[in-house]
């Protein structure tokens, strides 16, 4: 992950903040073009640890898994 990476996860977040749906893909292509889709998500991932760092505790991640399990279930009725 580089400066740019964090340029443009600050960038779609921005973006996503207004509902700008051209910003973002414009962010989205950025990135893809410069194949560094996978840095952009990292870069943001990691904004998102700063911002909301009580999302990383046990707690929160037995949370997390817990609703994980129920989305699968509803986006699969098979496999409940």
């Amino acid at each position: 992950m580089n400066t740019a990476d964090l340029r443009r996860a600050v960038a779609l977040i921005q973006h996503y903040s207004r509902a700008d749906i051209e910003g973002m893909n414009a962010i989205l292509q950025e990135a893809d073009e410069s194949k560094r889709l996978s840095d952009l998500l990292l870069a943001v991932l990691g904004l998102f640890r700063q911002v909301s760092p009580d999302l990383f505790t046990p707690e929160a991640q037995e949370r997390l898994n817990s609703a994980v399990l129920i989305l699968a279930t509803q986006e699969n009725p098979e496999a409940g």
